[in-house]
């Protein structure tokens, strides 16, 4: 009887203390990205949440414009958090014990072949926002900050077409592997924009694929409307493959980060999914 009473305290005070952690900031929170829905607003296609079952409960948040939170249109946006010494895991994989944290989510269904996608979304990285937490002390093998990707998936492998780095230095860098494989095959800056000028405002971006497992493949990507990399007659995807837009936070190398480590959050608006058959 002891053990159901402690049991039944403790649930409360936990239930309590989440409930009060989710409405604190009421008058700013709309609401939780919800894993296998839309993003109200803001989607139309639905997403899912990676780690959902272990991700933060402010890690992704739908939130109203004011001083605080930007947005691009309809008076809201997506906030992605990520706090210090958060890590999280799936039955799959476990970032907890291979050095990484994140908090994203991606288009649930992709795109497969014989078609065209043009996804596009805006980000905003806030002009105070130590988002890289680089450790200079550390020469080799620094930490990495990813906020997209591009993936191409088939049920038996995971790679990515591009993902989109911040580094201090040049800001926003496209990193695009050719070769199905982790190898970068290009980096690619966007032009006339130091890092300074890309804080504080939002970014356009676009991906635009021709999807196809042969030589009819196409990528284009853009910023703010120009053309930043494109690359033709190659193959997008594998037999049965599909694409999938992902965006959020994603550290690797953690422990490498500068301590003591601080929150980062940045902000997503306008993700939209265009497909075209051929």
């Amino acid at each position: 009887m002891k053990k159901l009473l402690f049991v039944l305290v403790l649930f409360f005070f936990t239930n309590q203390s989440m409930a009060e952690s989710i409405d604190f900031n009421k008058n700013e929170i709309i609401e939780q990205c919800q894993h296998g829905k839309v993003l109200p607003k803001i989607t139309t296609f639905k997403i899912n949440i990676v780690h959902h079952k272990t991700t933060s409960e402010d890690g992704c948040l739908i939130v109203k414009e004011n001083n605080n939170n930007p947005a691009k249109s309809n008076q809201r946006s997506v906030k992605i958090t990520v706090h210090p010494d958060f890590c999280s895991r799936d039955e799959g994989w476990n970032d907890c014990t291979n050095d990484r944290s994140r908090v994203e989510f991606y288009d649930a269904e992709g795109v497969k072949s014989n078609k065209r996608v043009v996804y596009d979304f805006s980000i905003y990285i806030p002009k105070d926002m130590n988002i890289a937490q680089i450790d200079n002390s550390i020469k080799k093998r620094q930490s990495v900050v990813f906020l997209s990707q591009l993936n191409t998936i088939t049920s038996k492998m995971y790679k990515s077409l591009v993902m989109l780095r911040w580094t201090d230095s040049d800001g926003l860098i496209f990193d695009t592997y050719d070769k199905f494989n982790w190898k970068v095959s290009k980096s690619s800056k966007i032009p006339h924009l130091l890092p300074e000028s890309q804080k504080g405002r939002w970014i356009d971006i676009s991906y635009e694929v021709d999807v196809y497992p042969n030589k009819k493949g196409k990528l284009k990507i853009y910023a703010d409307g120009k053309l930043v990399y494109e690359r033709y007659n190659h193959r997008t995807i594998k037999k049965y493959g599909k694409i999938s837009l992902k965006l959020g936070i994603y550290n690797y190398r953690e422990s490498k980060m500068k301590r003591p480590r601080s929150s980062q959050y940045v902000y997503y608006d306008n993700i939209k999914k265009t497909v075209t058959s051929f």
